[in-house]
């Protein structure tokens, strides 16, 4: 089964702007076959059928095919361009974690990204 890799957006462009982010980003997202997005949610209450509260700046992918490293980086990309403050945060539940920082990232560092996520396309099929 593949591995849930969390994604938490900071911005220093407010609430608004984050949320904007979140729901393109998402969008971006959700058009590559080789990930399957949703958003980050609060646990539902005992006995709530409906979902929990959506979390704004909060983002949950899985890697259903192989190349889904570089296709979220390649669609992470353009954000960092608009919004150089922008800072991403990628974890899983069994500790791995990443921090992309807008106004650190390099061409260069692009490429050593892809590769740290990599070991989280084992479980997807090859593409």
């Amino acid at each position: 089964m593949a591995e849930l890799l969390r994604l938490t957006l900071e911005s220093q462009r407010g609430p608004e702007r984050l949320a904007d982010f979140t729901r393109e980003i998402s969008a971006e997202l959700g058009r590559q076959p080789e990930l399957d997005v949703r958003e980050a949610t609060t646990p539902s209450a005992p006995g709530e059928r409906s979902a929990g509260a959506i979390l704004i700046g909060q983002l949950v992918v899985k890697f259903v095919l192989g190349g889904a490293a570089k296709a979220l980086i390649d669609s992470l990309l353009p954000y960092f361009e608009r919004d150089r403050s922008l800072v991403i945060a990628l974890k899983t539940s069994d500790g791995f974690e990443l921090k992309i920082e807008g106004k650190d990232l390099r061409p260069e560092k692009v490429g050593e990204i892809i590769q740290a996520l990599r070991p989280l396309e084992r479980s997807a099929p090859a593409g």
